[in-house]
């Protein structure tokens, strides 16, 4: 029966992939399940092949993109996100796969519905369709003749991150993913041939924790070095904090997160601002601006002026308005506070300051880096001398802190700036 069942996912799939294989791919898609604590809404049989069936209608067609030996590519929604990333990167959509192909992915779903252990319960229509759709994308590119295939982001998409994980286990393509997450966490769960960070100190974590970022490489874009250089550039600015919003308080009708992990996001941004508004009542000499998340419409201006009504009546407290990036105030404050914010990383790769308040969902990566030496707890007695220390801080001190653990050679730290 066995033999049988590899047969028949290997003649429709790959000469390589074998019933074996998709039972790999399915405890893959269920750590990722639980890791990420994602909801899964559209476990039905019906919908996830209607699923599949919207996946492979994009897929069908004739790519006019050629033959080539190495190829950039990521989710058709790529050009709209945040990450700048570069041009030669094309959607996955654009290479196609024929009739045929199709009609095999449709018969790969109901072998999968047939064959798949059934005991998995409420994920199982949901695993199927992940694998279906990212079976879809290796047959395109499978048909564009590609040796090196560089994906990027979306490693927390189980489309993508099943789609890596075969590009991979094919013997015949060199498969690098790059990741533009930087506190990155259980949920980027990824197996790849190389893997591309945007940092020394995310690269160390997962070469850290192989298990979990699994590649037979690992390389990165800026060094420790480079934002020693960096930060030696940047002019002191004004005594001003940023105070980076993450939103939580509006999340809670997104329902892509269980509500438990929004609800503890608003207790930790509520404690930060508490925090603050008293540290800012004893130093009225310093400038306060919040930039709420206006990101994706998901901390709207209205909500945010009555979500901050108390510390915006403080005089030295205002909040940034809408239509203003926060990027292009990063060169007029000093230092930046967050509990997650991803801004932590724009400003440190411009050579600017941000602490971490209260940090959760990255508490394994803070734990394990140097994260942990510009982390302040709101529980510490000594929260505002805390902040008053890095407001202080040179930059390439602060560098000093963030590279401890991921570089140990004494000879580096001895060229750096000594902690008082």
């Amino acid at each position: 029966m066995r033999q049988l069942k590899d047969l028949a996912i290997s003649s429709i799939t790959s000469d390589w992939v074998d019933f074996r294989y998709t039972t790999t791919l399915r405890d893959f898609i269920q750590a990722k399940i639980v890791s990420s604590r994602i909801v899964i809404k559209r476990d039905s049989y019906v919908l996830q092949f209607a699923r599949v069936m919207k996946y492979l209608l994009v897929q069908f067609g004739c790519s006019n993109s050629g033959t080539r030996q190495e190829i950039h590519l990521s989710l058709p929604y790529h050009v709209h996100d945040v990450a700048k990333m570069p041009r030669e990167v094309g959607s996955i959509s654009t290479l196609k796969i024929g009739f045929v192909d199709v009609l095999r992915m449709v018969v790969l779903y109901f072998l999968l519905v047939l064959f798949l252990d059934r005991r998995l319960g409420g994920n199982r229509a949901y695993i199927i369709g992940v694998i279906t759709v990212a079976m879809t994308y290796y047959k395109a590119v499978q048909k564009s003749g590609a040796g090196i295939v560089h994906f990027h982001g979306y490693a927390y998409i189980q489309d993508a991150a099943v789609f890596v994980h075969i590009l991979a286990s094919d013997k015949k393509i060199m498969s690098h993913y790059h990741e533009y997450a930087n506190f990155i966490d259980d949920s980027i769960h990824i197996v790849t041939n190389c893997l591309h960070n945007t940092n020394e100190l995310s690269s160390g974590y997962a070469k850290m924790f192989s298990d979990h970022f699994h590649a037979d490489e690992y390389v990165y874009e800026r060094s420790f070095d480079y934002l020693v250089a960096v930060f030696g550039e940047k002019p002191e600015s004004k005594r001003r904090i940023g105070v980076y919003s993450t939103g939580f308080y509006c999340r809670t009708d997104h329902g892509m997160f269980e509500d438990e992990l929004i609800n503890e996001g608003i207790i930790r941004e509520r404690e930060m601002l508490t925090l603050l508004y008293n540290y800012a009542v004893k130093r009225p000499d310093i400038e306060f601006i919040i930039f709420p998340h206006y990101t994706r419409g998901v901390e709207p201006y209205e909500k945010a002026v009555v979500h901050y009504r108390d510390i915006l009546r403080l005089t030295n407290v205002s909040l940034s308005e809408a239509h203003k990036e926060s990027a292009d105030e990063h060169a007029n404050i000093a230092l930046g506070v967050t509990t997650i914010s991803n801004v932590f990383w724009d400003r440190l790769f411009m050579g600017f300051k941000t602490i971490l308040i209260n940090p959760f969902l990255i508490e394994k990566f803070v734990n394990n880096t140097g994260v942990k030496n510009v982390s302040v707890a709101t529980d510490r007695v000594s929260f505002d001398e805390q902040v008053d220390r890095f407001l202080e801080m040179s930059g390439v001190e602060y560098i000093r802190l963030l590279a401890q653990t991921t570089r140990s050679d004494s000879a580096y730290f001895e060229a750096l700036p000594k902690s008082e």
